[in-house]
């Protein structure tokens, strides 16, 4: 898939932006182990990164790094309910928020 240099998410970069700022990488293959936490499967504030720097700064879980590509899960009725329930919920939006208390 063609993504834009650099992306953590994968992006499609739009049609009038520079080859020097498009890339090509195999499209994205990632498993789902059974013992996935929310924070790793839907991401995370890095808190210790955030109050040093100020900003919020996002780590991506592994739907982010599924983006465009695969996200396989072998036995989903063994996963937690409540990250199926995680997980159908973004199937039917489409869309991941992120939300923390405090930053």
């Amino acid at each position: 898939i063609e993504i834009v240099r650099g992306s953590d998410y994968n992006e499609e970069p739009p049609d009038d932006m520079p080859d020097d700022d498009r890339q090509v990488i195999p499209a994205p293959f990632v498993q789902v182990p059974l013992n996935v936490t929310e924070d790793r499967l839907i991401g995370s504030v890095d808190v210790e990164k955030s109050v040093r720097t100020g900003e919020t700064i996002f780590q991506p879980g592994l739907l982010a790094k599924a983006h465009r590509g695969v996200l396989y899960i072998d036995e989903i009725n063994l996963l937690d309910d409540g990250l199926a329930n995680i997980l159908l919920g973004i199937l039917s939006d489409g869309v991941v928020q992120i939300e923390r208390e405090g930053i």
